[in-house]
């Protein structure tokens, strides 16, 4: 009778059809950890969890991001992909932290752009900001937070000073191959992106979307739930 973990013979068995992605990865650790201890053996990794148990690349693959420097660990090409893909994207994020800041021009100076040209109103704005000739409405501070699957979460904190008027919206993009007419099919659990939103974000409602065939990019249009100043949480699918 074959062995359901562990080596045996030419093989080296992970189960994957006990339970979740959690569940999977002490086995894929103790496998790891194997290949370490045995630099005579050679393991060809395959696409584990990918077939009958239902997985998709993007969930089981991060699993091995220990293994991508392991010199006898060969993993499937898809695995790959995906843990660069990852890596780059954390490497690029790991300290993204932006803020944006909403201001209003005196009356003055919105007339005299009315009549300016594209770069006149470069130039103008520049010396706006120098002599700080605006007021202050509202700020918008966006951080990474981490991951959650295949899903970049971030934070977005809004601050609507006493004088401010109006609320902002978040417009996200996606292009590729997360897009298609009806909306994301991201992941076995979300039919939309929506979806994915109202799961793992907060406070944000969505609104609209629209697509774009020509540019394969759809827009996601998203309001806050509330007036208030707060904090809230966008997902992003960034695989």
């Amino acid at each position: 009778m074959g062995k359901g973990v562990g080596l045996q013979g030419q093989s080296y068995a992970i189960p994957t059809m006990h339970g979740g992605v959690d569940a999977i990865k002490p086995y894929v650790d103790e496998f790891i950890s194997f290949t370490k201890l045995h630099p005579e053996f050679i393991f060809l990794v395959t696409k584990i969890g990918c077939g009958i148990a239902g997985f998709k690349d993007e969930e089981i693959a991060p699993l091995f991001a220990a293994a991508i420097d392991v010199e006898n660990i060969i993993l499937p090409k898809s695995f790959v992909c995906v843990i660069s893909t990852a890596e780059r994207y954390a490497a690029e994020m790991s300290t993204m932290k932006f803020k944006t800041v909403r201001i209003k021009l005196f009356r003055e100076d919105e007339e005299k752009l009315k009549s300016m040209t594209r770069e006149e109103k470069n130039v103008f704005m520049q010396k706006i900001r120098e002599e700080h000739r605006y007021t202050v409405i509202r700020m918008v501070l966006v951080q990474f937070l981490g991951w959650k699957g295949c899903y970049a979460l971030f934070s977005i904190k809004r601050e609507i000073l006493p004088n401010g008027e109006g609320f902002d919206k978040i417009l996200v993009a996606h292009e590729g191959h997360w897009v298609d007419s009806d909306g994301m099919i991201c992941h076995p659990e979300y039919e939309h992106y929506e979806d994915v939103q109202k799961d793992l974000g907060k406070g944000l409602t969505f609104i609209r979307k629209e697509y774009s065939e020509n540019q394969k990019r759809s827009l996601f249009l998203f309001d806050f739930e509330d007036t208030s100043n707060g904090n809230y949480v966008l997902a992003v699918p960034a695989t």
